[in-house]
């Protein structure tokens, strides 16, 4: 009568622990992409109804993921010098800068009139 080791069955196991988590690992990401597509479409439609102009100027950033940009601004919190550090850079780049960070997107302004649309919707 043969008898079984438990190590085929903990390499097993673990196998397909591992195939689990592939599988949740992918599925997450699609998740993502697609809600990313989905959403910058729903952007691109507002936009084009409402006549907003595509942002010009994208803030600069050297390592992967806008990590440098994060640690410069961590460094500056600290000393809390953070408006002192950000002030180059809109005398720089302009009053309205595209920002990606993580993938995400987003946007400062210090433009009056943007900060007066902005305010004037309700945040809506």
């Amino acid at each position: 009568m043969p008898t079984q080791t438990y190590g085929t069955l903990y390499d097993e196991d673990r196998l397909n622990l591992r195939l689990v988590f592939l599988t949740l690992a992918v599925a997450g990401f699609l998740y993502r992409w697609l809600n990313r597509k989905i959403q910058s479409r729903a952007d691109e439609a507002y936009a084009t109804e409402h006549g907003c102009k595509p942002m010009r100027v994208v803030f600069p950033y050297e390592w992967p993921w806008a990590l440098d940009l994060l640690y410069r601004q961590y460094q500056m919190n600290k000393t809390q010098r953070l408006l002192a550090a950000q002030t180059p850079f809109f005398d720089e780049l302009g009053p309205n800068i595209e920002m990606r960070l993580f993938g995400d997107v987003g946007y400062l302004t210090f433009d009056p009139k943007n900060i007066e649309a902005i305010v004037s919707t309700n945040f809506e």
